[in-house]
């Protein structure tokens, strides 16, 4: 081999990025639709009293790779419509959406009096402040509510040089009653329902009760609506849906006369991990009369139990030159007391792993070998005898299942005899 003179000057390759499949949306932390009442000048709920929290979510996918992002912010502006404001904004503000966006400027310090406030230090979240009321159509705003606008940068996770500009509007609006009648919407359960797959039973019954100005029950004067968040794996929690359409609201057994519109619902708890039952009521009895603002709500959501397992062997704990088969499974502790095959078979999967030595020189390391899933497993003993050690630990990592959900196929529900059908994962 010759000497070596140098060394030459690199080529760059340079890897092309798919761009990212990027969800933007700008999150409420309460309602974003006022009530205001004409008798006596009020607003539910009062923005002054109750500000109202706008904060931006960002979650990104690569294409390729199908990996998740949660990208971090770069800039965040916000932005309020101004028909009345033709500024061009556009030489100081890159950001800036376009005609009658009024920007809504960075305040480190409180305003006195600010109607939205922005801060930006001490802000992680970029959230904006909504301190406004916004007057009803009737009276001085646009039939369309008050537009809120924001516009944002973040950085491509894969490559910090990178950023991606997105876009989101949410619209604050606000009916009018003219009366001043209030009522008060009690759900007769609590705030929160923890349930126990191993030993709770899964039906659970809500009841609604409302009551007016008097205090008197005026539940049958009204349509009770019922509406749900859903929550788990798999899920995330995004616009309010109709309980009706959900299979834990369809696999339960409603009462006579009971379900969607009345009083009391049924729901079976192993068809969701997390559900948040909010109620509505309408001004009648009737399905089509206006919401009123008058709402409760509670969740019901799974207790994952906690559980003491122990992998045995059946075949004894000891190997030789002499091959066997050897059989491993799993006693299951609970509070309740030991699990039955039935339970394990109905609640768990189990996925044995051994312990095995690996020699490099005079240095020796362990490494888990996966030994396959099952209630119980088989193997060979000439699997787990050794020649740099004495032992061979076995274990199991112990999989509780989930609710009961849909199968589904290229996004479509997968049916059997025209049955939907369903699995525990």
């Amino acid at each position: 081999m010759g000497r070596r003179l140098n060394i030459s000057t690199p080529t760059v390759i340079q890897t092309m990025l798919p761009p990212l499949s990027d969800n933007f949306s700008i999150e409420a932390s309460d309602t974003i639709e006022q009530w205001y009442y004409a008798n006596d000048s009020t607003y539910k709920p009062d923005r002054s009293t109750y500000p109202l929290l706008l904060t931006p979510k960002i979650t990104a996918i690569d294409t390729n790779t199908g990996t998740s992002y949660t990208p971090s912010w770069l800039v965040v502006n916000w932005y309020f419509w101004n028909t009345q404001d033709n500024t061009d904004y556009s030489s100081s503000d890159t950001l800036w959406p376009g005609p009658h966006w009024t920007p809504i400027p960075y305040s480190p310090v409180q305003i006195t009096g600010a109607v939205y406030e922005y801060p930006s230090q001490n802000n992680p979240t970029r959230s904006l402040t909504v301190k406004k009321n916004v007057p009803p159509a009737s009276t001085e705003a646009s039939e369309t509510g008050q537009p809120i606008c924001c516009v944002a940068k973040y950085i491509d996770p894969r490559d910090s040089a990178v950023t991606v500009t997105v876009k989101g509007t949410v619209t604050l609006v606000t009916n009018q009653d003219s009366t001043t009648e209030r009522y008060t919407v009690n759900l007769l359960a609590p705030t929160k329902t923890l349930f126990n797959p191993l030993t709770d039973s899964s039906t659970y019954t809500f009841q609604v009760q409302v009551l007016d100005e008097n205090n008197e029950d005026v539940t049958d004067e009204h349509y009770i609506v019922w509406s749900a968040l859903v929550y788990g794996v798999g899920r995330i929690s995004s616009d309010e849906v109709a309980v009706n359409l959900l299979e834990c609201y369809k696999q339960a057994t409603q009462q006579t006369g009971k379900g969607q519109g009345t009083d009391t619902i049924t729901i079976d708890a192993m068809y969701v991990e997390h559900i948040d039952l909010i109620v509505y009521i309408r001004a009648t009895t009737s399905a089509s009369s206006d919401v009123l603002p008058f709402k409760a709500r509670c969740s019901l959501l799974w207790d994952f139990p906690r559980i003491d397992a122990t992998t045995i062997c059946d075949n004894g704990r000891a190997v030789n030159d002499d091959e066997r088969p050897m059989k491993f499974e799993n006693i299951i502790n609970h509070h309740s007391g030991v699990l039955t095959d039935a339970q394990k078979r109905e609640h768990f999967l189990f996925n044995y792993k051994a312990r095995v030595p690996e020699v490099q020189g005079n240095i020796v390391s362990f490494t888990d070998k996966d030994m396959g899933w099952g209630q119980s497993i088989e193997v060979s003993s000439e699997e787990l005898r050794q020649h740099t050690t004495y032992s061979t630990p076995v274990h199991a990592e112990c999989y509780m299942l989930g609710p009961w959900d849909t199968v589904t196929e290229d996004g479509v529900a997968v049916t059997d005899d025209s049955k939907t059908v369903f699995d525990r994962l």
